[in-house]
């Protein structure tokens, strides 16, 4: 074996050896700060995620979308809103901003900010053409747009709907019958849900 094979092996040993304990590391990384979010250790978690170790061994977007999801758990509106606008500046791949505009449509949506529930809708939009767009349109038909388009697909879909998933389609219901002029259907519905909600 000639010298010049002999190092091309041990190149390609070392970085495989370096590619697996890159990734051991990261794993491990991974868990500590998800355990910090857990147990709401939030100054650990900062100083763990702006640490060198993590801007080495995670992506930027990795970074930052985990910084999203604590600012959304501790509920800072101000982080959230830097986040938010520090998404609208950098390159996303399409998996990621499907990431950013879904969680930024419901989010916006839960404090009731309907211009930016329509801008996320739009970035949406854009980026899905399956079936899951069904969804966004229905929510935003029944909250943006205060139509009933889904009246009756809503109330076939919950005949057979998760204990679970029951007080959001009724909640929803009871939205459509309100955007209908019907109150007394909108309130029965609305119990509906909180009952479900109470169990």
């Amino acid at each position: 074996m000639n010298d010049a094979l002999k190092l091309t092996i041990i190149a390609i040993g070392f970085s495989f050896v370096f590619t697996i304990v890159t990734r051991v590391l990261t794993v491990k990384l991974e868990k500590e700060l998800v355990n910090l979010i857990i147990t709401k250790d939030y100054d650990g978690f900062y100083k763990l995620i702006d640490s060198k170790k993590t801007k080495y061994l995670l992506r930027p977007f990795n970074i930052d979308f985990m910084k999203l999801n604590v600012a959304l758990l501790k509920s800072d509106v101000e982080q959230i809103e830097t986040m938010f606008n520090h998404f609208e500046k950098v390159r996303l791949n399409k998996v990621q901003k499907e990431a950013v505009y879904i969680k930024g449509f419901y989010y916006y949506l839960s404090i009731e900010n309907y211009d930016k529930v329509k801008k996320y809708y739009g970035y949406i939009k854009q980026l899905i053409n399956d079936e899951s767009i069904y969804e966004f349109d229905r929510i935003y038909d029944v909250y943006i747009k205060n139509g009933c388009e889904y009246l009756q697909d809503t109330i076939k879909e919950l005949e057979t709907a998760n204990e679970l998933v029951k007080p959001v389609l009724e909640a929803m219901i009871s939205k459509m019958y309100e955007n209908k002029g019907d109150s007394k259907l909108s309130q029965e519905y609305a119990d509906k849900a909180k009952k479900h909600m109470e169990h």
